[in-house]
């Protein structure tokens, strides 16, 4: 009789723990997804390119190939960002307009002490009349762009917007009959913010 009453005993137990697990679990509305957090130091990083000069009247347009953009780390690392590479009208780019050439994208965080741009071979320059004139690059395919003091501060879980002036009418270099155009650019950081991240 008293196993009886014991067994008795241990099932009410255990039919109590039993709901009231299921209590709990159905509270729970949202699980986290680790998968879902942000990813410790990482930070988003954006690269816009503009033309702040007025290269003369005479031409229509001057086309770059941009084939990557470079960065290098303090830790002395390069990482090519996800460029939107592409043949871009720098005479399109004056008077404050902007285009983006790399868009927000994962990078890790640190600090940016250097910057390239590789350009391709897809260069020319238009002319009032409508002439396609080939662009000869100098200094080969990686050019420097000159950085705003000593770094940009990519912090962990920002998003950093990087505005590049590649300045036409500096870079361009044009023969006396003006059928041979040459161009080594002058490219520059002209301007950067850093946010949180959405």
């Amino acid at each position: 009789m008293k196993a009886k009453i014991f067994a008795g005993v241990l099932i009410a137990i255990s039919s109590i723990c039993f709901s009231g697990c299921q209590k709990d679990e159905g509270m729970l509305l949202v699980q986290d997804d680790p998968d879902s957090r942000p990813s410790p130091g990482i930070t988003e990083v954006a690269v816009h390119m503009t033309n702040n000069s007025h290269p003369g009247t005479r031409l229509q347009q001057v086309n770059v190939d941009i084939v990557v953009v470079r960065v290098q780390m303090s830790t002395g690392e390069w990482v090519d960002l996800p460029t939107k590479a592409g043949i871009y009208d720098l005479l399109a780019l004056q008077n404050g307009v902007s285009t983006a050439i790399v868009n927000p994208s994962g990078a890790t965080a640190g600090e940016i002490i250097d910057m390239r741009l590789v350009i391709g071979s897809r260069n020319s320059v238009v002319v009032g009349d409508g002439s396609v004139f080939p662009l000869h690059v100098i200094g080969g395919r990686e050019h420097r762009v000159k950085m705003p003091g000593t770094s940009i501060v990519a912090r962990d879980g920002h998003s950093v917007r990087i505005l590049i002036d590649f300045n036409a009418q500096r870079s361009l270099m044009r023969s006396d009959d003006l059928t041979t155009y040459k161009m080594e650019p002058r490219i520059k950081v002209m301007e950067y913010s850093s946010q949180p991240a959405q």
